[in-house]
């Protein structure tokens, strides 16, 4: 990777990472699964945070170290922080997901409490919490607000208050929609309708959206570890490009081989569609049963096609040297070819 290669040509990285032993948290969803690799190129010494022993097999690599515990207790997390210089927290439950808002609280936000705590008990320096680009809009009038947006500020404003307060350094990192092999979520939910013949076209739509690839947010991550001008801010995570959602479509479509229907659906058919497949996988969800492919569907589907959602990675690009180095159309040959 071009980022990678950068990172290993610059000595301030190399020494400043020298070792430190970083706690990862959530390292085998898809974040950590792409994020782990990128911190051992760049040198560092990491420890795992695994919920059991099916999970930390994922790893196999002489410089990791693994921990079994969970954010819910509080002494499996003082032993994780034991010797640790800095802590990335990914864990968390998605905004996809389906369990309720108070087990979605007790792992977001009462799970970051109880991880800062431990970290400040145990003297950690630095601690990186990767939050989203919904917390943002928890404070604006719109109708953006989500469950998921309001526990994901109030884990920041733990994270920061503890800065504030001296006890730790605190940055947090606020990607937009995350995309590349592995990915979850509304996007791929799109991929796959659209490859089983199952998404209607959709209406013109002068919608734009911002997006980040997997690599670059990586890169983001190991500059505010290095970085002394990270602490205590908090950045947007952007690719850089405003992406037509009418585009992506075409996009995918081009991509898997399918030529796009010329009819398009009227917004009340796909609003009503989209509300029907959520309350079903929502039904199903509440019956035991599962399916991937529903299970990120909802009302909040349909805003997130028909309202703009564009943010500015200008600060961190200034203040953490962060260069973008993928998009998502160039990125979707390969994120179409892994689903398959």
């Amino acid at each position: 990777m071009e980022f990678l290669l950068k990172l290993k040509m610059d000595k301030n990285v190399s020494k400043l990472l020298n070792k430190q032993k970083i706690l990862v948290t959530g390292a085998t969803g898809f974040i950590g699964k792409h994020l782990v690799p990128h911190l051992l190129d760049v040198g560092g010494e990491l420890r795992l945070l695994a919920r059991n022993k099916r999970s930390a097999d994922f790893f196999s690599h002489p410089g990791i170290e693994t921990n079994f515990g969970d954010l819910k207790d509080r002494e499996s997390l003082l032993s994780a922080c034991e010797g640790v210089d800095v802590i990335v927290h990914l864990a968390g439950s998605a905004h996809t997901s389906n369990i309720g808002h108070s087990s979605s609280r007790k792992i977001n936000v009462d799970g970051t409490k109880t991880l800062l705590s431990a970290a400040v008990q145990n003297k950690v320096k630095r601690f990186i919490l990767i939050s989203s680009s919904l917390a943002s809009r928890q404070n604006l009038e719109t109708k953006n607000h989500t469950k998921y947006g309001v526990n994901k500020l109030d884990a920041e404003k733990i994270v920061l208050d503890a800065h504030r307060a001296g006890k730790i350094n605190g940055t947090v990192l606020r990607p937009v929609n995350v995309y590349g092999y592995g990915m979850r979520g509304n996007l791929a939910s799109l991929i796959s309708l659209i490859q089983r013949g199952l998404m209607p076209p959709l209406p013109s739509l002068d919608t734009k959206i911002s997006l980040i690839g997997v690599d670059d947010l990586s890169q983001a991550i190991v500059l505010a570890i290095v970085s002394r001008e990270a602490s205590g801010n908090i950045y947007s995570l952007t690719d850089g490009q405003q992406y037509l959602i009418n585009d992506v479509e075409k996009e995918i479509y081009r991509v898997i081989g399918r030529k796009i229907p010329s009819w398009k659906i009227p917004r009340l058919l796909l609003y009503i569609g989209i509300n029907l497949i959520g309350l079903a996988g929502r039904t199903l969800g509440a019956l035991g049963v599962r399916i991937p492919i529903l299970s990120s569907i909802s009302s909040r589907t349909y805003e997130n096609l028909v309202n703009e959602n564009l943010f500015d990675n200008s600060q961190a690009c200034a203040e953490l040297g962060f260069k973008p180095t993928t998009t998502f159309f160039g990125s979707l040959p390969d994120i179409v070819s892994d689903r398959r």
